[in-house]
């Protein structure tokens, strides 16, 4: 199939796929605190993102 002519309903008709959209796959975990290091990386690599933690 063609880039061009690639759509989502078209791969479901010609694999036969079913599509299952989920809300939140991940609803059961908890959130964690950024890592000082990863922290860091973050500032270094995009500095106003670092203000935002």
């Amino acid at each position: 199939m063609a880039y061009s002519k690639f759509s989502l309903s078209r791969l479901r008709e010609s694999f036969s796929l079913n599509l299952e959209e989920l809300e939140n796959l991940f609803a059961q975990c908890q959130p964690i605190a950024a890592s000082d290091s990863l922290q860091i990386s973050i500032g270094e690599i995009y500095p106003l993102q670092s203000q935002l933690i």
